[in-house]
C-alpha cells in the first residue's frame, strides 16, 4: 500500500507565512490585539491578488463600519473593566488593518510549487 505525502500549496505557505508575519509585528508593538491581524490575514489570503484585494476591502469596511457596533459588544461584554476601552476598539481597527496591509503583500510573491518526481506541470 502507498501513502501519498501531504501536498501543501502555495495558499496555504503565504497564509502560514502573512499570520506568522501579524503575530511578529504584535510581537514587536506589544499589542494584545495580534490576534485580529491574524485573523484578517487568513481571510484576505485568496487564491488570486485581485480575490485579495476584494476580501481586503469587504474586510476593512466591515470592521470600520461595524467596529463601533462589534468592539462596543466587546468593550461592554468582556473588556468593559480595562483602563481604556477606546484604546482596544482603536487598536483592534489597526491589528485588523495590519492583518490586511501584510495579507496584500504576501499574496503579491507567486508561489511555485516544486514537483516531485514522476508528477507533470499543470496539473
Amino acid at each position: 500500500m502507498k501513502i501519498n505525502c501531504l501536498k501543501v500549496g502555495g495558499r496555504t505557505i503565504k497564509t502560514v507565512v502573512a499570520v506568522f508575519l501579524c503575530l511578529l509585528t504584535g510581537t514587536i508593538r506589544k499589542s494584545d490585539t495580534a490576534f485580529y491581524a491574524a485573523i484578517a490575514a487568513v481571510l484576505c489570503v485568496q487564491r488570486t491578488s485581485k480575490d485579495s484585494f476584494r476580501e481586503a476591502f469587504n474586510r476593512e469596511m466591515a470592521t470600520v463600519i461595524g467596529g463601533m457596533c462589534v468592539v462596543f459588544l466587546c468593550i461592554t461584554v468582556t473588556h468593559g473593566n480595562d483602563e481604556s476601552p477606546l484604546s482596544f476598539g482603536a487598536g483592534r481597527i489597526l491589528d485588523t488593518t495590519i492583518g490586511i496591509v501584510i495579507a496584500l503583500i504576501i499574496n503579491q510573491f507567486p508561489v511555485q510549487r516544486i514537483l516531485t518526481k514522476g508528477e507533470r506541470a499543470g496539473r
